[in-house]
């Protein structure tokens, strides 16, 4: 009376005698990672593009790295290029890869890792929303200025709302012409937290 499966947890192959309760025996039965994860982030600062950063420690038989991405339309990571690894293995090493002509969506990042014999390890998922537009807004006596640069001819909606979420103003404008636009508001706000929301196109 008793279960196999349990019985199969305790199944060990004996090296020299040596238990597995050893802790010599339990270190030479772990493998060695080749890269230490320390981080990964995707950034997106010009419409249409992204910045993939990851860092890494302990770098061992390290051949180099392959930045990935997939979208909603593209369900397979697909291969970016190509970075070499760094020349300091043992300490902490810095890289980065630039995606540039991405469509608007939400996309998922990672970095394929490769070792000397072509073994290979994943770093962990990011996901970053690309838009095709890019804002700022500035504050002059009573004026609101927004500044839009777009990729692409699009109709844009500007919101303006309280801490509360209470709608204060809003403007809808039709389709304007790609390049850089810009909204001027005038009213009077008193002093205090505002959130702005711009709508372009579907987004």
């Amino acid at each position: 009376g008793y279960d196999a499966d349990y019985t199969d947890f305790f199944t060990f192959p004996l090296i020299s005698g040596i238990s597995p309760d050893d802790p010599i025996y339990v270190n030479a039965a772990l493998p060695t990672l080749p890269v230490s994860w320390l981080s990964i982030n995707a950034q997106s600062k010009t419409p249409g593009e992204a910045i993939l950063s990851w860092a890494t420690s302990g770098e061992q038989q390290n051949r180099g790295f392959t930045p990935q991405l997939r979208s909603e339309a593209t369900p397979n990571f697909v291969d970016a290029g190509w970075v070499e690894a760094g020349k300091a293995p043992q300490d902490i090493q810095q890289y980065d890869w630039r995606f540039t002509d991405l469509e608007p969506g939400r996309y998922q990042f990672r970095v394929k890792q490769t070792d000397l014999d072509g073994g290979i390890s994943f770093s962990p998922l990011v996901e970053l929303q690309i838009r095709n537009f890019s804002s700022h807004l500035w504050r002059e006596g009573n004026a609101l200025h927004v500044s839009v640069d777009l990729v692409e001819d699009q109709p844009m909606s500007f919101f303006l709302y309280d801490l509360k979420g209470s709608l204060m103003y809003q403007q809808q404008k039709g389709i304007l012409p790609k390049g850089r636009q810009e909204l001027e508001v005038q009213m009077q706000l008193p002093s205090g937290l505002y959130y702005y929301e711009l709508r372009i196109g579907g987004q």
